[in-house]
């Protein structure tokens, strides 16, 4: 007995020391945890991305909507961003005045401005700032309804839902990658099974359903020191994940003209209302051409050793959806492709697959200021 006695004293006395350390290296509240997910994420290491944008793109709250899934959390306000009264990255979205032009920008991560230093420099922010150049202030409204992770399919869903609160003369979805991206992964051509798919329904799971017993006690757990260690183990195990192989798929090339079919329906609903639709499907660092910057070719080295013949497969993805989406012309869509607009930059801009610091967000929204005049 005194031995079990010993050894119950010893396994106590060693959970007391995890749980203090737990609390003590592991923060809880969501300003440390944004913090230390900042801290460890590898875009962390470039220096030419400021230490508070990355910090602002943890720290940031989202909320759920039916349907729809994530969008920002509304009325934010942070050192580099603030999000509106509908929770999308822009100054609040007043009724049409007369005269005005009104222009809305749709998309996922690059959008929304995923890497800008301030709401002035996202996509839709410098497209603003241009088009007050050309057309003087107060002419052009350029509203911004982008959220990261989104795909045609939120775009659409988001467009439906709140047409009538943008009014737009011009609708311009920047876009592409996150549709393509997730052909990469298992259950592309199971709906159910699908990616964006599985995210929505863990959203739903957490969030919506009642909590049940088991459900709670794992997250009073994880409340705990010890708890906070254990997630902050499984997340470093975890963190390299399994190394996948892909090439181009038949089953996804054919998933492809679902992504068009769905922008069809969006430039159908646009007509109805008499704006123009402009699809710009914006660089990605498989298929730029741009001579990569040191550190931009260290991010694309590490996708291709994480996902083998990714380099080679997503441009012949990106080619076949601007080849579906070229039959859109007779629907007098304007289908633009922006991936060379990096060609000729040598300074980096890439600050991991598919985004980019203030620099390369400029070219981008630049390369749309023509769309604005129709």
């Amino acid at each position: 007995m005194r031995g079990a006695g010993k050894l119950a004293i010893g396994v106590l006395a060693a959970l007391l020391v995890a749980e203090v350390a737990g609390r003590a290296l592991v923060p809880f509240d969501r300003e440390g945890r944004a913090r230390e997910a900042a801290a460890s994420d590898p875009r962390a290491e470039l220096p030419y991305l400021a230490e508070e944008v990355l910090l602002d793109l943890h720290r940031m709250e989202q909320a759920y909507v039916p349907y729809l899934g994530w969008i920002g959390a509304p009325n934010q306000v942070l050192p580099t961003l603030s999000t509106n009264e509908l929770g999308f990255r822009d100054a609040p979205v007043e009724p049409r005045v007369e005269g005005e032009l009104r222009v809305l920008l749709l998309g996922g991560s690059v959008a929304w401005g995923w890497g800008a230093s301030s709401n002035a420099a996202t996509p839709a922010g410098v497209l603003q700032a241009r088009s007050d150049e050309v057309h003087g202030p107060g002419r052009v409204r350029v509203m911004s309804a982008g959220y990261p992770a989104w795909t045609s399919r939120e775009e659409l869903i988001a467009w439906l839902e709140f047409q009538d609160v943008f009014d737009p003369d011009l609708v311009i979805a920047l876009t592409g990658f996150n549709d393509l991206a997730t052909l990469h992964q298992r259950g592309s051509t199971n709906l159910v099974d699908r990616p964006e798919a599985r995210a929505l329904a863990r959203a739903v799971e957490e969030h919506q359903q009642p909590m049940g017993s088991l459900a709670a006690l794992r997250r009073l757990g994880a409340s705990t020191g010890v708890g906070r260690l254990v997630a902050r183990w499984r997340a470093r195990s975890e963190s390299g994940g399994a190394s996948l192989s892909v090439e181009p798929d038949p089953a996804a090339l054919g998933r492809i003209r679902q992504i068009a079919a769905r922008y069809e329906v969006m430039a159908a609903s646009c007509a109805r209302r008499g704006a123009r639709l402009v699809i710009a499907l914006h660089p990605d660092i498989f298929s730029t051409g741009k001579v990569l910057a040191p550190e931009e070719q260290a991010i694309r080295d590490a996708r291709v050793e994480r996902i083998a013949g990714v380099d080679e497969t997503f441009p012949v993805y990106r080619r076949r959806l601007l080849r579906e989406l070229g039959t859109l012309a007779e629907a007098g869509v304007v289908v633009l492709d922006l991936g060379a607009v990096f060609d000729e930059v040598e300074e980096p801009v890439f600050i991991d697959g598919s985004h980019f610091v203030d620099a390369g967000i400029a070219l981008v929204a630049g390369a749309l200021v023509g769309t604005v005049d129709g």
